[in-house]
């Protein structure tokens, strides 16, 4: 039972230490930003089909 805490602890640290690089932490970022940006885009979208059409 020891030796998988400190597997788990192993691979936390190695986690940790490959997501400390900035430019990684960057990426990630942006990556999230863009993501959130596209949800967002496609929910108002839909909102917007949903409405009528108005008649002049």
């Amino acid at each position: 039972m020891a030796g998988g805490a400190v597997w788990v602890r192993t691979v936390s640290v190695l986690l940790r230490r490959a997501a400390g690089g900035r430019s990684l932490r960057r990426l990630l970022v942006l990556g999230g930003l863009l993501i959130a940006g596209w949800l967002l885009g496609g929910a108002a979208q839909t909102a917007h089909a949903d409405e009528p059409r108005r008649r002049p």
